[in-house]
């Protein structure tokens, strides 16, 4: 799959998504600019899983040693996808994610995604099966958030763990945190 068809495909899958619309105020080019964003730290730190209809972008965090990259995808998402009146907030909720994910070598997956006319075709699990399959080679845990109820039990069929639930009284959604 090419990087413009992942960049569309998430877009798209992200339409009406609680922590997506957080992070770009429901704007559609915030949210394509946020998935460039997201390919180039899966490119770059970790991978991009994709069959012909789904795709997952994901990163190994102990892998996230170059500060000056990093730097340039914070402007980057500064200048294009945040408004700036959220940055402060967006801050905290980073910091809290990443004080909750597990201490061991792990798959985190940011984003996951299938086209939108093939949901519940299979396509979602056969990618969550490949990658379960890496990161059982690699002896790492994967781990990811939702704010979808609909995602939470998806994952949750698939014998994903919910090891964490964050109700912020500063967003009117939750998020689940997962692993397996």
């Amino acid at each position: 799959m090419k990087d413009q068809e992942i960049i569309q495909l998430l877009t798209d899958t992200f339409e009406y998504n609680h922590s997506v619309d957080l992070l770009t105020n429901k704007h559609k080019n915030r949210r394509k600019q946020l998935m460039i964003n997201c390919l180039s730290l899966a490119k770059r730190y970790g991978a991009i899983t994709f069959n012909e209809n789904a795709v997952a972008l994901s990163v190994f965090p102990e892998k996230k040693q170059n500060r000056l990259f990093t730097w340039k995808q914070t402007v980057h998402l500064a200048s294009r996808v945040i408004p700036l009146s959220k940055l402060r907030l967006i801050k905290e909720r980073e910091l809290y994610i990443k004080s909750i994910h597990p201490k061991e070598k792990c798959w985190y997956i940011y984003f996951i995604g299938v086209r939108k006319n093939l949901k519940r075709s299979g396509y979602g699990k056969g990618l969550l099966d490949q990658i379960e399959s890496e990161a059982k080679k690699e002896q790492r845990t994967i781990i990811l958030e939702t704010s979808n109820p609909e995602s939470l039990q998806f994952y949750l069929h698939l014998g994903f763990e919910l090891y964490h639930e964050w109700k912020w009284e500063k967003v009117d959604f939750t998020l689940w945190f997962l692993k397996k």
